[in-house]
């Protein structure tokens, strides 16, 4: 495209939405080069496409582009100055999930298993690699998701099978919230969450650290049904039933 064509490019109809608006967090907005980061992104998108890119001290920058599938291209992120900048869709359900320092060896289909049991997966897995060793990973993986209306956000962790046995790593994405691990659920955590079972009680809505149920002093269970068979009359306990108990300890 030579500069004529440029020009008459910038000179049609253009419409500026926030839904064709992706952010990019910086570590400083002053030591960024602008030039650079617009380059880039033409590079992903085509030149002339990109329509605004406004600085948000200290460290966001907002860029506009001509559409929305565009601002989902390069919210996967652009490289400037061997940087990798994540992006983020200003005005969208879309957002870019991470998952720190996970084993190498994890396939890219078990992560996806996991999130989609909350959100839709929209792009491949990635990996991040260090600057300085551009074949080497980091342990982090991303990927871009579609957030249901329901859900705002997904739990600071996910649990995956390692050599070592189960283990918790980081999630994190934009506008992360404290919710429930469970059902995902601002108005609680998951030690009181309603679908929590209790693994000493059996009930619900509560933790076996939190539960303050007490064993029973003829059956050493929670929960029994001891009770019932105490006569009302005289407080004995019926025979059968004590037979009953035996066994069950015995067992």
């Amino acid at each position: 495209m030579d500069i004529e064509e440029y020009e008459n490019l910038k000179s049609g109809v253009r419409h500026y939405n926030k839904e064709c608006t992706v952010i990019f967090r910086v570590k400083d907005v002053k030591k960024l080069d602008i030039n650079k980061l617009i380059d880039a992104v033409e590079e992903r998108i085509g030149l002339g496409n990109c329509y605004g890119c406004v600085p948000r001290n200290p460290d966001i920058i907002e860029v506009t582009v001509d559409c929305v599938n565009n601002a989902i291209i390069i919210s996967d992120g652009v490289e400037v100055d061997s940087d990798f900048l994540s992006g983020e869709i200003l005005y969208s359900r879309y957002m870019v999930v991470s998952i720190l320092n996970l084993p190498t060896y994890i396939e890219d289909d078990v992560i996806v298993q996991k999130l989609e049991n909350f959100v839709e997966v929209s792009g491949p897995v990635r990996r991040r690699y260090y600057n300085k060793f551009k074949g080497c990973t980091d342990g982090t993986r991303y990927v871009r998701c579609k957030f249901p209306s329901n859900i705002t956000s997904l739990p600071w962790a996910f649990s995956f099978e390692t050599v070592e046995g189960a283990r918790s790593f980081r999630l994190i994405h934009d506008n992360q919230r404290k919710v429930c691990r469970q059902c995902l659920s601002e108005d609680h955590i998951f030690s009181k969450c309603p679908d929590t079972q209790c693994r000493r009680c059996r009930l619900y809505g509560h933790i076996s650290a939190d539960c303050t149920a007490q064993k029973c002093e003829l059956c050493r269970r929670y929960n029994c049904n001891c009770n019932r068979h105490i006569s009302e009359e005289d407080g004995r306990i019926d025979e059968n039933h004590k037979d009953t108990n035996k066994r069950n300890e015995d067992n």
